[in-house]
């Protein structure tokens, strides 16, 4: 019986000192593309807004409800105008000329500007400004700390966010924008994350793009559209 029993204590021994692997221990120390990596969280190629932001578009063009909400909150928003100041004066008129010098080459007023990224802030809670670059802007080239440099911005563009896709390394870093021109014929455009100004409401963790506050209630809106059509 004693050899039995010392042979089941050593058994009960070893099954006690093999280690065992747990959640915590296995991230423990480890970045987070390691950890993608680890589970298998890796990323392909471009990523779209987890909600379908055409539909929202569609939605405030033929809703009247979700279309005024919409402009009451820009309107709101703007109501109080703006203003450029600065402890350093000269600094201030140099951003002010250099707007009003954007405006001029772009043909778009900066009020009507502003007016369209908060439209597009409230509407998908993203906005994506393209700065167009040119030497013969009235700016300085930029070098960046990686030594690259940098045009001078002549002007900024507004692009559809309902058309943009961003494609992001496995830690987050965003690596290129595109636009898809056209759904038909696949044709798009790449920018550079330097060319790109992404503005962005409520995004969640590891998501690309903001949350659209007016998601939730999309499908409440159909619903109710298809009651007062049935009565």
């Amino acid at each position: 019986m004693g050899d039995i029993f010392g042979i089941q204590k050593k058994k009960i021994r070893k099954q006690r000192s093999e280690p065992t692997t747990s959640i915590p221990q296995i991230i423990a120390g480890k970045s987070l593309a390691e950890m993608q990596n680890t589970f298998g969280l890796t990323r392909h190629g471009f990523e779209e807004s987890q909600f379908d932001l055409s539909e929202i578009r569609r939605a405030a063009d033929t809703d009247s409800y979700i279309r005024r909400a919409f402009d009451i909150h820009v309107e709101t928003s703007l109501r109080q105008g703006y203003s450029i100041k600065s402890r350093n004066k000269d600094a201030a008129s140099y951003v002010r000329n250099r707007l009003e010098h954007m405006a001029i080459l772009s043909g778009r007023p900066l009020d009507s500007l502003l007016e369209g990224i908060f439209n597009d802030l409230v509407s998908y809670s993203n906005v994506f400004i393209y700065l167009i670059r040119d030497n013969k802007s009235l700016g300085e080239p930029i070098k960046l700390k990686s030594g690259k440099r940098l045009k001078p911005i002549a002007t900024m563009k507004l692009l559809d966010p309902t058309s943009i896709k961003i494609h992001r390394s496995k830690n987050g870093k965003v690596l290129k924008y595109r636009q898809q021109m056209s759904n038909v014929g696949g044709a798009y455009v790449d920018f550079a994350p330097e060319d790109i100004i992404h503005i962005y409401h409520n995004r969640k963790d590891n998501h690309a793009f903001g949350t659209p506050y007016v998601a939730p209630v999309i499908a409440d809106v159909k619903l109710l559209r298809r009651l007062e059509q049935n009565d």
